[in-house]
């Protein structure tokens, strides 16, 4: 069967897609039905509104509806956790395009505990969920695989860490969480949330590089769960937290 893609209200071959930049994000669907919509949007027009001072025009209505039949026209399944990838172009044109189901039924603590090394990133707009930074996570996570690793924490030029393996940074030390600001996710404010109806202390902050051979855990949240590292640069983490905030998600 092709593969069918939504562009700009009509639901057409994936061999239209186009390869212009854009803005993205990874949306969940709880079987057809798309999850935080709104804040995906959100998250989208700040992007926007930090490179453009433009915002995507997208709504909730025509991106939870256009979800729902995409995944029905390419033959997913109405339960379990399927993946939509949201494009914003330029000039309010947009596409979705299904990207596989997840093996976990919610947000929660992946399996696969990687080891991890640093590496540094540049660029104008770090952080941001660009095509430019999609295609640079993809390189990296083919470069760290001939270092003999699964995963790797990119770090900006100022030695700031902008994400732990394409998500959200989140690093535990002692009582204290820190969740970076340079990368926001729908994923990590959950976290985010899930941490502070706990009681546990959270702070969003830039994180420096230097703390990773410090912390007790670290993590990345994202729309594939939370990654918790075995290890970065040699340093060796826990997953203590990780374990028991997922239990709450």
């Amino acid at each position: 069967m092709t593969e069918t893609i939504y562009r700009d209200g009509e639901f057409v071959d994936v061999s239209a897609m186009g390869d212009e930049p854009f803005i993205y994000q990874y949306i969940r669907a709880d079987g057809y039905s798309p999850l935080h919509v709104q804040r995906h949007i959100d998250l989208i027009d700040a992007a926007l509104w930090r490179i453009r001072h433009c915002a995507s025009g997208l709504s909730v209505a025509e991106v939870s509806d256009a979800i729902e039949r995409l995944l029905v026209r390419n033959g997913y399944p109405d339960c379990g956790v399927n993946i939509v990838l949201l494009r914003s172009y330029a000039e309010g044109r947009r596409v979705l395009s299904c990207c596989g189901t997840s093996l976990y039924n919610r947000l929660t603590l992946r399996a696969l505990r990687p080891a991890a090394i640093t590496v540094t990133t540049g660029g104008v707009f770090v952080g941001l969920p660009t095509s430019a930074e999609l295609a640079e996570t993809n390189m990296l996570s083919e470069y760290v695989r001939t270092q003999g690793v699964g995963a790797f924490v990119s770090c900006d030029g100022s030695g700031c860490v902008v994400s732990v393996d394409g998500a959200t940074p989140i690093v535990v030390k002692g009582g204290k969480i820190a969740v970076s600001r340079l990368s926001l996710s729908v994923e990590a404010e959950a976290v985010m949330h899930a941490l502070e109806l706990a009681g546990r202390s959270v702070e969003m902050r830039d994180i420096l590089r230097e703390e990773l051979s410090a912390a007790d855990e670290v993590w990345g949240a994202d729309y594939r769960g939370i990654t918790s590292l075995a290890e970065c640069d040699g340093r060796i983490y826990a997953d203590i937290v990780a374990d028991a905030v997922a239990r709450t998600l």
